[in-house]
């Protein structure tokens, strides 16, 4: 987790704290993040010893829901990448949908390339 708190607090996250005392900060969240309750899944991947993409989902009724996720760099390889991650983890867990709360025009677009049938829908406030 240090690595990947390290790596990511680079990475332009507008979620990362910045300014003293960032790097604790942010290896806090992330830690909270990842022993959030039973239906949170989080992830990270690396390459050649550096991280690129992390990505925190839970479960929702039959929706998979990425809560936050972020990227070393705005390249379509990590979207990639964490689309199909949440393709396999919602078939693992019987989900029929995947919502974000971010980037939704950009992964609508690589839904579209990878052949994944994509629509952004309006959510009802609670």
């Amino acid at each position: 987790m240090r690595k990947l708190a390290a790596d990511s607090l680079e990475w332009g996250n507008p979620k990362a704290p910045t300014g003293s005392g960032a790097y604790s900060k942010w290896l806090q969240a992330l830690s909270m993040q990842v022993h959030s309750d039973g239906d949170t899944r989080f992830v990270a991947r690396s390459f050649a010893d550096q991280h690129w993409a992390y990505v925190r989902a839970s479960v929702r009724g039959g929706t998979l829901v990425l809560e936050d996720f972020a990227t070393k760099e705005a390249h379509a390889d990590a979207l990639v990448y964490i689309l199909q991650w949440a393709a396999r983890e919602a078939s693992t867990m019987g989900c029929e949908w995947i919502t974000s709360t971010q980037d939704m025009r950009r992964i609508r677009k690589l839904c579209e390339q990878l052949g994944f049938e994509a629509e952004i829908v309006l959510q009802e406030p609670e």
